[in-house]
C-alpha cells in the first residue's frame, strides 16, 4: 500500500510511501489483515465477517496529510456498505468521521473522498461494515493520496467558475454547498440543444447519465460525476439538478430512507410544466398516472398517495434497467421508506431509532452508520434532523435515565456560536411531558443532557427535536446516546 504526493498541477502519485499494519481487529478465521498491503496478489486477507464491523489501523512510515482513499477489493458484488475513516491522535483518541460520499454497490475499486484532508497524520484507522450479505470482503489493495486527486490546469480553472455559487438560493445544490460550473453549464447546454420542451430537456440528461457506471468519482460534485462518468443515487440525483439549473429548470433533491434495511435511496423532483414532477436518474425512470392522458411525471407525494391508496394507477416508465431497480423501484421505496421527502435545513425530518435496556442499552459514534440513520447528528445541514426514539425492555415502575451526549457544535456558526437548544417531548401510557435543555459549548468537557422517566410499561418514547430551520447550517455531532436504570 501506499500514499502518494503530488505534482504541482495535478493532485496525483508522485513519490510513494509505504505503510504497515499497526493493529487490526480479528476477520473472518483464516484470514488477517497481516500481509495484506504488500504487492503480492495471491495473498487473500479479508476485511470482515458478515455483520461485524471490523478495522484496521495503518502506520504511515512519516507523518504526512492524506486526502483520498482508493479501495481495490474482490467479492461476489458487494463492497461494504459503510467505510469510517478517523485520524488516530497521538493521546491515542480517535478523530471525527472524515469520511465524505456514498459507498460502491458493485465493481471491484472504489475511491473514498475525505470530507476534510487528515493533517499530520501517522496512524489512520478505517472500519468497514454493513457487507451486504457477502461472507467477507477481500481486500487486494488500499491507495492513500495525499490530495484529491484534481486537475488544476487551465482548464480546471474554467471548470471551477461557478454558473450558481454554493450558496446561492437559485443552486439546488447548496444544502451540500456544491457550485454549479461554468463547465457542466456548457455540457447542459450541449445536451439540451433543440430540445422543445424542459421535460425533453430532463430526459436527455437522464439517458445521458444512465449510461454512466455505479460506484464513487473523485469527490461528490456533479463535475467528477461527468468527468469520470461514475456514480451513486446521491451523485447521480445531484449532477441531474445541476444540470436542469443550468437550463433554469428549478430542482430539490428527495431521500427514501430506511429502506431497504440500513439503506436507502435519492431521486430530484424538477419543476416542469407548471409542477413538481419527480425523476429517478439513477433508472432513468418517472411515474406516470395510467388515467392521465398527459403522460408527464408525477411528483413525489403524488407517487405515494396512488401507492397507498390505488397502487393499480401507477406505472414506472424506464428507458433502462440497472441491477438494484427491483429494490429501489415501485411501490415500497415510496410507501415504506421513513423518513422521505425534500431534504435541506429548512425541511425536518424524524428519523426513527431504538434502544433496549437488555439487548442494545447504547450507541456511539463507532456505530452510527447505515443502520442507525439519522443518530450522527441532531439539528439543520443538508438534512435537518430530529430524532423518534422507542425505548424498550423497560420494567414497569423502575426509574430510567435517557443521555444524550453530543461531542461539538458544527454549521456556518459566528465566533459567539456557542448554544444549541433540544427539546424533548416524553411519551408514557400515563401520559406526555415536554422538556428543553440549552447545551453550552463554551463549557469544556461538553455536558450531556440525563432525561429521566418512571417507566409505566415495557415501552416509552422521547422525541427530540429542534427549531433551526437554516438557511445556514446548526447542528450538533452527537457522540453517544444511552438509556439504563437509576439506581
Amino acid at each position: 500500500m501506499v500514499i502518494k504526493e503530488p505534482n504541482p498541477n495535478v493532485l496525483r502519485q508522485e513519490e510513494t510511501i509505504n505503510l504497515s499494519v499497526y493493529e487490526s481487529s480479528p476477520t473472518y478465521p483464516g484470514f488477517e489483515f497481516e500481509n495484506s498491503l504488500d504487492d503480492d496478489l495471491d495473498k487473500d486477507y479479508s476485511a470482515g465477517k458478515e455483520g461485524v464491523a471490523q478495522y484496521v489501523v495503518l502506520k504511515l512510515n512519516k507523518i504526512t496529510s492524506v486526502g483520498s482513499l482508493n479501495f481495490n477489493w474482490e467479492s461476489e458484488d458487494n463492497f461494504a456498505n459503510e467505510i469510517v475513516v478517523r485520524k488516530v491522535e497521538a493521546d491515542g483518541s480517535l478523530s471525527g468521521n472524515l469520511v465524505q460520499g456514498e459507498p460502491v454497490h458493485q465493481g471491484d475499486e472504489s475511491n473514498v473522498r475525505l470530507s476534510d484532508m487528515a493533517k499530520d497524520v501517522e496512524l489512520l484507522r478505517i472500519d468497514f461494515s454493513e457487507f451486504h450479505g457477502q461472507p467477507r470482503v477481500l481486500l487486494r489493495r488500499i491507495e492513500a493520496t495525499s490530495g484529491i486527486s484534481q486537475d488544476v490546469s487551465r482548464d480546471a480553472s474554467f471548470g471551477s467558475m461557478s454558473f450558481a455559487g454554493p450558496k446561492d438560493e437559485s443552486n439546488p445544490l447548496s444544502i451540500f454547498r456544491l457550485p454549479i460550473t461554468m463547465k457542466l453549464k456548457s455540457q447542459s447546454d450541449r445536451l439540451a440543444l433543440t430540445a422543445k420542451s424542459d421535460h425533453e430537456r430532463v430526459m436527455r440528461f437522464m439517458d445521458y447519465i444512465s449510461k454512466f457506471r455505479i460506484g464513487v468519482a473523485r469527490d461528490s460534485s456533479p463535475d467528477a460525476v461527468l468527468d469520470e462518468q461514475v456514480g451513486a443515487c446521491g451523485t447521480f440525483t445531484s449532477t441531474l439538478l445541476a444540470l436542469a439549473a443550468a437550463q433554469n429548470i428549478p430542482g430539490r433533491s428527495i431521500s427514501l430512507l430506511n429502506y431497504p434495511h440500513a439503506d436507502g435511496h435519492a431521486v430530484a423532483e424538477l419543476f416542469v410544466q407548471g409542477k413538481w414532477r419527480l425523476y429517478d436518474p439513477s433508472y432513468n425512470t418517472f411515474y406516470i398516472d395510467k388515467n392521465d392522458a398527459g403522460g408527464l411525471p408525477l411528483s413525489f407525494n403524488e407517487i405515494r398517495t396512488l401507492y397507498k391508496t390505488s397502487p393499480e394507477q401507477v406505472e414506472i416508465v424506464s428507458n433502462m434497467y440497472r441491477p438494484g431497480m427491483e429494490l429501489f423501484t415501485g411501490r415500497n421505496i415510496f410507501v415504506l421508506s421513513q423518513p422521505a421527502g425534500v431534504i435541506g435545513p429548512d425541511h425536518p425530518m424524524v428519523f426513527p431509532l431504538s434502544l433496549d435496556v437488555n439487548k442494545l442499552p447504547m450507541l456511539d459514534e463507532t456505530m452510527f452508520g447505515p443502520e442507525y440513520q439519522g443518530a450522527s447528528f441532531i439539528g439543520a445541514a443538508s438534512t435537518n434532523q430530529n430524532q423518534h426514539w422507542l425505548l424498550s425492555g423497560l420494567v414497569p415502575g423502575k426509574r430510567y435515565r435517557f443521555e444524550v451526549m453530543p461531542a461539538f457544535l458544527g454549521g456556518d456558526l459566528e465566533s459567539d456560536d456557542v448554544v444549541f437548544v433540544l427539546s424533548a417531548e416524553v411519551s408514557l401510557r400515563s401520559g406526555e411531558k415536554s422538556l428543553n435543555h440549552t447545551f453550552d459549548f463554551s463549557r469544556k468537557p461538553i455536558e450531556g443532557w440525563p432525561i429521566e422517566f418512571t417507566a409505566d410499561d415495557s415501552t416509552a418514547i422521547i422525541d427530540l427535536s429542534h427549531s433551526y430551520r437554516g438557511p445556514g447550517f446548526r447542528y450538533m455531532q452527537m457522540s453517544k446516546y444511552e438509556v439504563k436504570a437509576v439506581k
